[in-house]
């Protein structure tokens, strides 16, 4: 059976870009086409095509299932030898293979640049890749010769506060909603009203109720608009207090929650306490281990004049206070262990946050990661709260040492 799509889909069968954008909201059928051309891609001898999710615990168990099905449908069965983690079409030799960026044991970044001979790489669900540093040290391995490379970006638009906003859309001068090539990019943008066909009655029906009760999150989920925050965030970026100039008076303190290597990032916020007013300048936020982000921290620790530090002394913390204590003499550093659950001390904390907590106009790239990450998450969020944790660390302790 031959696949009807969109015509808008149809460049990236025909475009020469290297990158295409693919950005929709609920129900416009971008998925399910970006997993169908890269079957079709398949069938062209000399690719190595590698499909990644910021977080794919087992891919056998979900997207290679949704593959089959694509592969059924147009009943090309007896041209794949499918695995748990890769797919090769025995026609061409071309091979499919499915990794997630994030593991259990952390961001595998060197792991995927170093597979040898890539030519195409589709990022699924691109807006859960917070850092751009990873995005353009895998994309430096999409280079093979002899072959047209490419590199799909597929995604929900969220704030636009995100990195592909800012790189793609607004630093290229390229408005939300475009269809069309601008330099060697190409955008895709569809939604729900264009695949009427290939939807369910209830879920058309459940599109329109948003619309008219909710058109914020209808905007957001259905037409696959950039927002200025998230639905439901607990911390909307667009109502953090932000500041132009820093007042040289006040005391310079850090909140540190360390984590190693695993998949919950090293979180450090940096800032001024004036008054009852803290006033964030800078951040460490990243997923190296405790040996690499010591040196980072007494460097930090220098260039601030930090006057206090403190430190989440559960699991590795204990060890990392005694290291920087050693490295750190005569700062004061002191321990801090978390006797409520996250999600329990970000809410306790968020109003004062939000009511006393400042960040800069123009912060710089690390610490504006902080920030979007802190406001990516609403109660219902299960893991990527680290930068609210640390933050919601550093409120409680304002408020019980100094007293405001």
């Amino acid at each position: 059976m031959k696949i009807k799509i969109n015509d808008k889909y149809e460049p990236l069968w025909t475009s020469d870009a290297y990158i295409h954008i693919v950005t929709g909201g609920r129900g416009s059928g971008k998925s399910f086409t970006v997993g169908d051309h890269i079957e079709n891609l398949s069938f062209e001898a000399g690719h190595k095509i590698l499909f990644t999710r910021f977080t794919l615990d087992s891919a056998g168990d979900s997207i290679i299932p949704e593959f089959q099905e694509k592969i059924g449908i147009e009943g090309h069965e007896a041209n794949f030898s499918i695995t748990k983690k890769d797919i090769i079409n025995t026609y061409s030799g071309s091979e499919i293979l499915f990794r997630g960026i994030k593991t259990s044991s952390g961001v595998q970044t060197a792991k995927l640049k170093s597979i040898e001979g890539l030519t195409d790489w589709v990022l699924d669900e691109a807006e859960e890749l917070q850092d751009e540093s990873t995005f353009d040290v895998i994309k430096q391995s999409i280079r093979k010769k002899g072959i047209k490379n490419k590199i799909i970006l597929l995604l929900n638009p969220k704030s636009k506060d995100h990195w592909i906003y800012k790189r793609f859309f607004k630093d290229a001068g390229v408005e939300p909603g475009f269809n069309g090539q601008k330099d060697n990019v190409y955008y895709i943008h569809t939604t729900y009203l264009e695949n009427l066909d290939n939807l369910s009655p209830e879920f058309i029906a459940e599109a329109e109720k948003c619309k008219k009760f909710t058109p914020e999150l209808y905007a957001y989920q259905y037409m696959g608009d950039w927002v200025l925050s998230i639905e439901g965030a607990i911390f909307r970026i667009d109502k953090l207090n932000r500041y132009k100039q820093l007042n040289e008076e006040g005391t310079n303190l850090v909140y540190i929650d360390t984590a190693d290597e695993g998949a919950d990032h090293f979180a450090a916020l940096f800032g001024r306490l004036i008054g009852n007013k803290f006033y964030a300048y800078d951040a460490i936020f990243n997923l190296h281990n405790l040996n690499i982000n010591e040196p980072i921290c007494k460097e930090r620790f220098e260039r601030h004049k930090t006057d206090r530090c403190y430190i989440e002394s559960n699991s590795f913390g204990a060890y990392f206070i005694r290291n920087l204590r050693t490295q750190n003499e005569g700062l004061p550093i002191y321990g801090d262990v978390a006797k409520a659950n996250k999600m329990g001390r970000i809410l306790a904390n968020s109003g004062w946050i939000l009511e006393n907590f400042y960040f800069p106009e123009n912060p710089n790239e690390e610490l504006s990661r902080f920030m979007n990450s802190m406001c990516s998450i609403t109660t219902e969020s299960k893991n990527n709260d680290d930068a609210a944790d640390d933050a919601s660390g550093l409120c409680a302790r304002i408020r019980r040492d100094f007293h405001v």
